[in-house]
Order: structure tokens, then C-alpha cells, then sequence
């Protein structure tokens, strides 16, 4: 059984009483989103999962949806399985292993992440889930039932080490990607082989983390065996991990199909190391964002077909968003560039927005922190066709 359960986990039925419902507030988020929708990414089951997540409210749905949206076509999410070559880095070092079906009839995917093993505090210096997505998005085309995924995180190996606390601003922004663009995957989540001090490391996570604790975590105890075969079947799951499943070889850890991390450390040469000469950011403005805080910068746009640019950089995380209204007086405003959270400390942010138009810009930045303020260092640049600085007023 769970020795502690984060969170008690009812997914909504997804039998034929729920179908015509659900499928009726899929056809208005279709009207609503339009163009937005792609059609790899629009499947009805992948809409399904949004739907549940706000309890069927379109409206609220339609919201959360949009900004996944924005972010899927800037990035090119739809693509990035093919265009963007592995990391052989991230391969070696922290490998996340796609098993297959859980086998138990429910179209559950099973994955292990062997995050004990892994050089986190390398990891940390050093720069799945679209590949994933394509996986379940084929199951769900060839059984016509909708796919989720059963997590399990092996913490054999973990040791105790202050590298483990400062990973907690990694974690966060990648929880926060998960639970904001990757919504509804996630079954069940089992955290297996725990150490003795993980118990006070996961209260601090809990304090960072508090979406956490919506999620479907538990916690296995010495059973954890046991455990992962009622949601898993027995010929699906190796053995090493109280399964039956072995490869070619015989291996109980089946390493001819599943990548594991390597054993040694990152090498230190491959570390992140600033490039940033002490003078780069002198043409550069401060703004304080308190904790808990967010702070606009608005600009008045009064000429056409503008290019707009901004460079940031910041010594703690914060996020960022650029809205956009015609007229002052609005309240709605058009999401230009979607919200993202930015580690700091790292290599300044550099973006560009061709073509627009006339109207009123709202640089929003946000700092999610606690006790410390966010100095961000930020340069931002209104270009006319011409090549000459455009018309623009600052207002805020």
C-alpha cells in the first residue's frame, strides 16, 4: 500500500454515459480555437483531456487551451520530434524509458524514470513528452480509447546532497510545463525505492511545488513490488522491477531495450559557462520585480508594421508574457508571446515579433519567488520599416 498519499485520484468516468457530453463540449472548443487547432494535435481524446481538466467548463478550458496553443506554434511543438536532433547529453545522463503498454486493458503507457541514478548536480549545469504524445496519440487511433500514462520514478540511488535543494527551481518550471501544457497524461505517478531523508527533502518540494499535491503521487512503501502489478502487468513490467519481463539476453533489467543512466558523473568540461562579458548589459534597464509580485512595462505602438525586439536576462527565475490591445480602454488582450518561466542565470532571452501593428504592448514580468526580489536586466527595441526607431511612447 501507499505509505503516503499526496493525492487522492479520481479521473472522470470515461464510459459511454459520459461520451455524448464530453464529445459535445469537444465540438464547441473546435469553434472557439479555430485555426489554433492543428489537426496532429486536435484529436478528440487530446481535447477530452483538457475538457476533464476544468471539470467540462469550455470557457475556462478554452483559456487554458489557447495559451498551449500559442506556445505549440511559437515553439513548433508539432514538429520538434523531427526537427530537433537528441541531446545526447540529456540521452546519456538522464534517459527516460518508454516500457510499452501497461498491459492491463485501460491503454496506459508505462515509463520509467530513474532519477536516483542520475548526476543531478552535473545535470544542473549542462543543458520526451512530444515523442510520448505521439505514442499515445497513435494507441488512441488504433483502439479508439483514450491513452494515459503510469509514472514511476526509481529513487535507488539517491544520495543526500545539497544539489537536491537547488534543483528545486528546475523542478518547479518543469512541473509547471507538465501540469500546464501536458494535461490529463499522467495516471498515476509511483515515487519507488525512497531513501531514509527524502521524506524532509519532499516537504520542501511540497513548499516549492504546491501543484503537487493535485497530482495522482504516491509514495511506495517496501511492497512497491506488489504494488506496481495492479497496475501493470506482470509480462509488461522487467523483472527487476517485480515483473517477468526480461530481453534476449536474459537481462532482469531488460538493457537491451531500456536505457539506463550512466553511473559516472558529467564531466565537468561539459558544464554551462558564461560567455557574457562584464560590459554587455551597460545599455541595458534594471526592473525590480518583488516577490509574489508582477510588474508591466506598456507601450503605445503608433505607426504600422513595426519589428519589436527585447533581450532579457535575470539573477532569479521569473516568467513573462506579452499581451497586446488596440486601445487603451480594452480589457481584452491578445496573448502576442505566451507565458513562460525563465531560469535565471542562465544565457539572456532573445526574441523578436515581426509585422505589427499599431496599438498598445504590455511587457508583463512575474516573479513566483517567496522572500526574494527578481532584478531583471532588459533592453527592448521598436523598429520601423525603415529601419529607424519607430513612433512609440512609453507609458508605464
Amino acid at each position: 500500500m501507499c505509505r503516503r498519499t499526496i493525492s487522492s485520484y479520481a479521473s472522470l468516468p470515461r464510459g459511454a454515459t459520459m461520451f455524448f457530453q464530453e464529445d459535445t463540449t469537444v465540438i464547441e472548443l473546435r469553434r472557439r480555437l479555430g485555426s489554433l487547432l492543428t489537426e496532429k494535435y486536435g484529436t478528440h481524446f487530446n481535447l477530452l483531456r483538457w475538457t476533464k481538466l476544468e471539470h467540462g467548463n469550455v470557457s475556462e478550458t478554452y483559456l487554458r487551451l489557447k495559451q498551449h496553443l500559442i506556445i505549440r506554434r511559437h515553439f513548433r511543438l508539432d514538429h520538434i520530434v523531427e526537427e530537433m536532433p537528441d541531446n545526447d547529453l540529456i540521452c546519456k545522463y538522464y534517459p527516460l524509458s518508454y516500457i510499452g503498454p501497461c498491459g492491463k486493458g485501460n491503454n496506459h503507457l508505462l515509463v520509467m524514470d530513474e532519477l536516483g541514478r542520475v548526476d543531478l548536480r552535473g545535470l544542473s549545469q549542462c543543458v520526451f513528452l512530444e515523442q510520448l504524445y505521439e505514442k499515445m496519440n497513435v494507441i488512441e487511433h488504433a483502439t479508439g480509447s483514450q491513452a494515459g500514462v503510469v509514472y514511476v520514478v526509481d529513487l535507488d540511488g539517491l544520495k543526500l546532497d545539497l544539489a537536491l535543494i537547488g534543483m528545486v527551481n528546475m523542478f518547479r518550471t518543469w512541473w509547471t510545463v507538465l501540469g500546464d501544457n501536458y494535461v490529463g497524461w499522467v495516471e498515476q505517478c509511483f515515487l519507488i525505492n525512497t531513501p531514509w531523508f527524502f521524506g524532509k527533502v519532499w516537504n520542501i518540494f511540497l513548499a516549492a511545488l504546491p501543484q503537487l499535491t493535485s497530482m495522482p503521487i504516491c509514495i511506495l512503501g517496501k511492497d512497491w513490488h506488489k504494488e506496481l502489478l495492479k497496475f501493470v502487468e506482470a509480462d509488461q513490467l522487467p523483472k527487476y522491477w517485480g515483473g517477468n519481463m526480461v530481453d534476449e539476453n536474459g537481462d532482469e533489467r531488460c538493457s537491451s531495450k531500456i536505457q539506463y543512466p550512466l553511473s559516472e558523473k558529467i564531466p565537468k568540461k561539459l558544464y554551462w559557462k558564461s560567455q557574457i562579458s562584464g560590459d554587455y548589459f551597460n545599455d541595458y534597464q534594471i526592473l525590480s520585480v518583488s516577490a509574489g509580485a508582477k510588474t508591466n512595462l506598456t507601450f503605445h505602438v503608433k505607426e504600422a508594421d513595426v519589428t519589436i525586439r527585447w533581450n532579457m536576462y535575470a539573477n532569479e527565475d521569473y516568467g513573462f508574457v506579452l499581451r497586446f490591445s488596440e486601445n487603451a480602454a480594452s480589457d481584452v488582450n491578445d496573448i502576442l508571446y505566451p507565458y513562460l518561466d525563465y531560469p535565471g542565470k542562465v544565457a539572456p532571452s532573445d526574441q523578436s515579433l515581426y509585422h505589427s501593428g499599431t496599438g498598445f504592448y504590455y511587457f508583463c514580468f512575474v516573479n513566483n519567488a517567496w522572500i526574494q526580489s527578481a532584478n531583471i536586466k532588459y533592453q527592448i527595441e521598436f523598429v520601423s520599416k525603415s529601419g529607424q526607431p519607430a513612433d512609440v511612447m512609453k507609458l508605464t
